[in-house]
């Protein structure tokens, strides 16, 4: 078979799954075709690095980059972790580092399990949300979210980023490789979202399948509201860009 047709041919499976009845759309009656983020994520999970992959690959190396090279057994926190698209570069970095992967996709974190079954010693999975915290994730030396909090409001993002900087140690990174636009300050578009996505239950928890990109000034300004100092980035990677930001 070619490239091509299996591309094809899992781009089809691929929307097959979105659309199949295990993944819940619109309950709210708004009028705008949405899907559930927990739903879509466990549909796909398997599917997920074959259609990804690839495309995401610079920019979970170029985040993992910002992680200093060591060997002691540092704590790092990967938020939002998918399938752990981003774990072999962060062991290149620090190949004795005790990870905390977390996702609210049960299937998601079933192939870190399967991928990562040599590093489980050093792994512990965590499934539960940016918005549902828990309260025993503190003395991180990192934190690392990637492709993850761009499905939050400004107003909800900033809640997340103060989760963030408490699971920190004083002194701790938290490394951010994410969708950024280019615009400056308040440029950004948020009419659909408060129009559509905001009403629907859960709307500014994150619940839905909609992306709320924001451009770096405002991330910034986010991440300083929750408390955090020495502020890099953006570095752009594509459509992404990674920042990094530190608890004083």
């Amino acid at each position: 078979m070619s490239i091509e047709n299996h591309r094809e041919e899992l781009d089809l499976e691929f929307e097959r799954l979105r659309m199949s009845g295990r993944v819940a759309r619109d309950p709210g009656g708004v009028g705008f075709d949405v899907e559930s983020l927990p739903d879509f994520f466990n549909s796909v999970a398997h599917l997920w690095d074959a259609k990804f992959a690839a495309d995401c690959a610079r920019l979970h190396r170029e985040t993992a980059k910002r992680i200093a090279p060591t060997k002691d057994p540092i704590r790092i926190l990967d938020v939002g972790c998918g399938t752990g698209l981003e774990l072999e570069a962060i062991f290149e970095r620090a190949p004795n580092a005790r990870v905390t992967a977390m996702d609210q996709a049960p299937r998601m974190l079933a192939e870190v399990k399967r991928k990562y079954a040599e590093r489980m010693s050093q792994i512990e999975l965590i499934e539960a949300s940016c918005v549902d915290w828990p309260a025993r994730l503190v003395g991180f030396d990192y934190v690392v979210s990637i492709l993850c909090v761009h499905h939050f409001p400004p107003e909800t993002k900033v809640g997340i980023y103060h989760s963030f900087r408490r699971a920190l140690k004083p002194g701790g990174m938290y490394i951010e490789g994410d969708q950024m636009t280019r615009g400056a300050a308040g440029s950004e578009d948020h009419e659909l979202f408060e129009r559509w996505i905001a009403r629907l239950p859960g709307g500014r928890q994150g619940e839905w399948n909609f992306d709320v990109t924001l451009n770096a000034e405002t991330n910034r300004r986010l991440l300083f509201d929750a408390g955090f100092s020495d502020i890099a980035g953006p570095w752009f990677v594509g459509d992404g860009a990674v920042m990094t930001a530190t608890r004083s």
